[in-house]
């Protein structure tokens, strides 16, 4: 069985914006650009045999370090949420000139072929 991961950003970029989940909007409005972007895997250890995504809200230092998460939706719920948060944690994210702490959107689609 092959297993085909399509990861989709937002804008690739990752877009920044308020959001409800994350105190985001007294965040800066720059951009987060990945610099190394690890794929997550599709679980083994599931029986479930679809399709999923997972969206995550994050924070991310000047340093380009991942301060702060949370899942804003993930469908079907909690699946694949493990495999997407390891993914987020071992990317690596653009540093900034500026001293504040950025917001980003990412989504991880899985896609069963």
């Amino acid at each position: 069985m092959k297993v085909t991961l399509l990861i989709l950003l937002i804008l690739f970029s990752i877009s920044l914006r308020a959001s409800e989940v994350l105190p985001c909007e007294d965040q800066v409005e720059s951009d987060i650009k990945l610099i190394e972007f690890e794929f997550p895997r599709y679980p083994t250890d599931t029986v479930y045999d679809g399709d999923g995504i997972v969206t995550i809200q994050f924070l991310v230092d000047n340093e380009g370090h991942l301060i702060k998460y949370t899942i804003k939706s993930s469908e079907p719920p909690r699946l694949f949420d493990r495999s997407a948060l390891r993914a987020l944690k071992n990317s690596v994210f653009s540093k900034s000139n500026d001293k504040e702490i950025r917001c980003g959107i990412i989504n991880y689609d899985f896609i069963l072929e």
